[in-house]
Formats: structure tokens, sequence, C-alpha cells
């Protein structure tokens, strides 16, 4: 009979001639041990909701995963990305050297795909989300796993064991030490929104990521429990490090909780592709055209900030939003929620993402310009929604007052549309025939000093010569009226 103690000696031998003293909180025999010993307690803790019988031979597979979860560190060198993705492809092969050194593992070939399947697998979320080493890209597993097999739940329970580990004060501490010693600084440029979805930004937006995976990671209600109370001590960190730093400290806007935690299950049909930070968005607006001649642009880079704007100050420009839009933004806010405990309402960049595995889709911050209008007889500068009058909307809906937004000051030319008030904008299954009220009706109306190289031939062309192409930020552009 197979002494299965014996054979974790053997592991263990293994893993510290690998490390040979070099191991860190993060990574090491000692990490090593700890997920080990947390991961029978997950076992334990998630009998109700995970239906498997994991029988002894099982769990030691499971043991002998999560020894050998991090092996890949153990050749971690300067020539590495800074998020480590590295170790993933190396720790299996690594795992590979050392298991086909024990005979009890060339007789459980079974066992030894799986483990090597969960060494391979155990990071998934970590990497879901967009990495700054990677130019903004997310790793997206290509290996479908059954979630109804038992595979599936050993996966899971290595992940959520590996995750609670990583919630230990100690470990937050490495972390945030091995961050410095990469030069990530805490905060991002003035120029940059702070809180962003990439990993390896800064250290606030990676405390905040490492909040949110160990909460996605987690699934019994105990080990929940705990990822909650991990989530908030980053976020009361965040803001005392905000207050040392002498920087606004600006907490999510959709926040999670006791009352949303549940959503968050990681099983909707939807995955981040890339993350572009503020830089990209400037990069892209500096360079949109308008519909009647490309060539002219309304927008300086100096005159473009991300900024956290009230919503009932900006004014709408357009008397409708659509019904079907409004339920596509509800249901992508929950999808995002679901799988990564991010909301649309946080967005402060590029997100590219696919969802029910169609094509690419983009989504960014509301577009505000700040524009002189003719009010009361007195000419003021008010900021007009340009773009995102959905995503306000149901901000509005859902008691969230203030969104971050794309603040543009002084365009070149003058908006479409002129302003109109929230209490005039109507929730309709269709476009209506009267969609705005346009600045200019016809050439004739254009102001006198405009020099333009394309003029309008047509009065429905005026309408929308000024109009700004915003499809780069994923903008679905002129909807036309289904109404006569």
């Amino acid at each position: 009979m197979i002494d299965l103690e014996d054979v974790r000696s053997k592991i263990i031998v293994e893993i510290q001639k690998l490390f040979n003293n070099r191991e860190t909180p993060l990574y090491g025999l000692s990490h090593a041990i700890a997920v080990e010993n947390e991961l029978l307690n997950s076992i334990e803790s998630s009998k109700n909701i995970i239906k498997t019988e994991f029988n002894d031979e099982t769990i030691f597979l499971l043991r002998s995963a999560a020894l050998l979860h991090d092996i890949g560190y153990a050749e971690k060198n300067s020539k590495w990305n800074m998020d480590g993705f590295e170790h993933i492809s190396i720790g299996v092969q690594i795992a590979t050297d050392v298991l086909a050194k024990i005979q009890y593992f060339a007789d459980h070939e079974k066992g030894l795909a799986q483990i090597l399947g969960i060494i391979k697998r155990h990071d998934d979320t970590i990497y879901s989300y967009p990495s700054n080493g990677h130019n903004g890209y997310a790793y997206i597993s290509d290996n479908y796993v059954d979630t109804s097999s038992d595979y599936f739940s050993m996966i899971r329970l290595i992940k959520q064991a590996d995750g609670i580990v990583h919630a230990s004060q100690g470990c937050i501490d490495e972390h945030i030490n091995d961050w410095k010693e990469m030069g990530l600084p805490f905060c991002a440029p003035d120029s940059l929104p702070n809180s962003v979805w990439l990993w390896q930004f800064n250290i606030l937006s990676n405390l905040r990521l490492l909040g949110k995976r160990v909460i996605v990671d987690t699934f019994s209600p105990l080990y929940r429990k705990t990822a909650l109370m991990f989530y908030r001590r980053i976020e009361s960190f965040i803001e005392g490090e905000c207050t040392r730093h002498n920087i606004e400290y600006m907490p999510e806007l959709m926040t999670i909780d006791e009352s949303n935690i549940n959503s968050i299950t990681n099983n909707a049909c939807i995955r981040i592709v890339r993350f572009c930070n503020f830089t990209k968005i400037k990069e892209l607006l500096i360079n949109v055209g308008l519909n009647g001649d490309f060539l002219m642009k309304p927008y300086k880079s100096d005159d473009i900030r991300l900024r956290r704007l009230r919503i009932e100050d900006v004014h709408p420009l357009a008397y409708y939003v659509l019904k079907e839009n409004l339920d596509r933004q509800y249901e992508l806010n929950a999808a995002l929620f679901s799988n990564y405990g991010i909301s649309i309402f946080d967005d402060c960049g590029l997100l590219y993402f696919r969802w029910n595995n169609g094509d690419i889709k983009i989504i960014a911050p509301p577009v505000v310009e700040w524009t002189n209008e003719i009010q009361n007889g007195k000419t003021n500068c008010i900021p007009e929604l340009v773009d995102g009058l959905h995503r306000c909307s149901i901000a509005k809906e859902v008691g969230i007052s203030s969104l971050n937004m794309i603040e543009i000051s002084n365009p070149s030319f003058p908006l479409v549309p002129l302003p109109v008030k929230w209490s005039e904008v109507q929730v309709c299954t269709k476009v209506p025939a009267v969609k705005r009220q346009y600045r200019y009706n016809g050439i004739s109306e254009f102001p006198q000093d405009l020099e333009l190289n394309n003029v309008p031939t047509t009065d429905d062309d005026a309408k929308y010569y000024f109009y700004r192409d915003l499809s780069c930020l994923g903008s679905e552009g002129v909807r036309k009226s289904n109404e006569k």
C-alpha cells in the first residue's frame, strides 16, 4: 500500500531544493503549505456547495496541486513580465519533472494530468483582468472545462484556498513591497485616473484588483465573508494612503457589499479582451473629425481630462433614450460585475470586451463638452452630454449621482444639438420623429466666422455637419428615426 504522506514528503523536498532559501510570503514552501492547509478547510466549508464526495486519493491529488501551484516562481528572474505570467508555463514544466521522479504519479496518469491542469488554471482569474505588462490585454484561457465536472470543482477549491491565503495581512504587505521594488507608483500621474482595471499600472489599482480577485475566487459563505472583509480592509488602506499622499480619495461608485456579493458568480458569458488607460482615449479623441469634414478636428489634447461629475449638472442633448439600450446597459453591468466585480459606472478608460461570443465591443466613460450657450439673454459655459446618455440614465435610476466622465473644454466647433432638460428625456421603444433640437437647421444659420473647407450643399447635411464620430469609443453613431 502506498504511503501518501511519504509521497508528500518527496514533493516537499523537491520544493525546498528548487527555491533554495529564496522564498517569500508570496511564493515558496511556506506559501505552498499555507494553501494546502487552507485547501483542506476549503473542502470542509464547501461541502454544501460542491456536491462531489472526494475520496482520500483525490484529496491527495488536490493537496499535491496546492503544494506545486506556484512552483514556477522558483525560476523567477529579471526578464519576467511584471505580472509573473511566466510562472504558469514554467510551473507546469517543473511540476512535470518533479512528479516524474515519483513512481506514484507514473501509476496515476489521470491524476497527474489533473494536477498539471490545475497549475495551468489556478490563476485564470488574476490574468483575466488586463495587464499593463501585456499592453493592456487580458489572458483568455483556450481550454474549456466542463463546469459540472469534478475537475472544475477541484480548480475552484484550489483558487479559493490560494485567494484566501493571499488575503492575509502578511501577503498584502509583501505584495506592496514587491510592487514598489518593480517601480510602481502608489497612484497615477496627475493627468491620469488613479484607479483602472489594469494590473501593474499603479499600486492603488493593483490593490483593488487583488481584492476583487479574492472575492471572485471564493464561493463558500465563510470564505466570501472573509474575502469581503479583505476587500474592505484594502479600501480603508487606500483611503489612508490617499490622505498621506495628499491626493483626492475617490471610492468606487459601485462597491461590493453584502447586498450584491452573491451576484458575483463568474458564470456570465463575457470576457474582457483589453483595457487602455486614459492616455489612449486622448490619442483617439484628438484624431476625431467632423462628419462634414474629417480633416477638421474639434479637440486638443490639453483640453481633455477625466473628472467625476454630477449627472444632474450635465445637460442632455436628446429628448429620448431607447428602452432596448437601457436594458443592454443593465445586462452589461450585471455581466461585468458577475465575472470581475467591476461596474460600467466606474469605467475610466477604454474597455474592449466580447459578450455572448459576439464581436469585440468597446465602452468608454461618457463624453461631456463645455459649450457656450445663450440662456436668459446671457452666455454661459455649460457641460453638455455628447455621448453616454443611456449610462447616465441608468445611473440616475439606481441612485448613483456622479460618474467618471471625459470632460472636454474649448472645442473648436459647435455641437449638432442644443441642450435639453433631464425632465424632457423620455424612454422610448423606438427612435422618435423629434430626436433633438438642432442647433442649425440649414446652411444659412451657420456662424459667419467659421472657416469651413467643405461647405454643406443641403440643409440636411448642415444639421449633422458638426457631428463627432465617436465610434472609436464605442458610440453607435446617428440613429435614424423610425417614426414619420
